[in-house]
């Protein structure tokens, strides 16, 4: 006879049992990340997630490590203003590189953009 119960209950009631006083702040600053800051839209992670050189959001997910129910929640809802913050980190920094890389190119002629960009980086 199977049970109905999660496999992880166990813990489930033992953290809630164990709960402080002090984890409601966390708690508080959970709800307000995720409920009331405003959330990078869909669209803008797919342009990211092409900029970055990925075929899909999908497929930037998975090369970031990010469970599947993730990218579909965002892809529905928007990106949380913290993670939010770190794609737009990504785009910043691919943009600072190819700078330097095009700064390289003008005093070396080598082609490292053409080249990185021929290889998929």
């Amino acid at each position: 006879m199977s049970s109905s119960f999660p496999p992880d209950l166990g813990r489930i009631v033992d953290r809630a049992f164990r709960f402080q006083p002090r984890d409601i702040r966390h708690v508080l600053d959970r709800i307000h990340a995720h409920a009331l800051e405003p959330r990078m839209e869909p669209a803008e992670l797919e342009a990211a997630a092409l900029a970055l050189g990925y075929a899909s959001v999908h497929a930037f997910g998975h090369a970031v490590g990010l469970p599947i129910r993730t990218v579909d929640a965002w892809m529905r809802l928007g990106v949380p203003q913290e993670s939010a913050q770190l794609v737009r980190a990504l785009l910043a920094m691919q943009d600072r590189f190819t700078q330097a890389a095009e700064e390289l190119d003008q005093f070396t002629h080598v082609g490292l953009v053409d080249y990185l960009k021929d290889k998929g980086v």
